[in-house]
């Protein structure tokens, strides 16, 4: 993606619990991560829910069993990615 530091390996973030039912964690949660911008996006590509990250947890809660992309943009345009299984 242009315009978008990707040198986070995809390692980087590690979101727990994985499977998950309610709420993710984000385990390596820092100050360069607030006021990120995390997307959660469906197996084919489609945005499912967009939110700020300003705390160590996302609310999933809404979404639908089955397997998503979890996708965290930093206000320094750093990108860090993860799979995550919603049950």
């Amino acid at each position: 993606t242009v315009g978008v530091n990707e040198h986070a390996a995809i390692s980087d973030l590690q979101i727990y619990p994985n499977p998950a039912t309610d709420v993710i964690r984000i385990s390596n949660f820092n100050n360069a991560m607030m006021n990120s911008v995390a997307v959660i996006t469906d197996m084919q590509g489609r945005v499912i829910l967009t939110s700020a990250v300003n705390a160590p947890e996302i609310n999933i809660a809404a979404l639908a069993t089955g397997m998503y992309f979890v996708t965290i943009t930093t206000t320094e345009q750093q990108r860090y990615q993860s799979r995550l299984i919603k049950h």
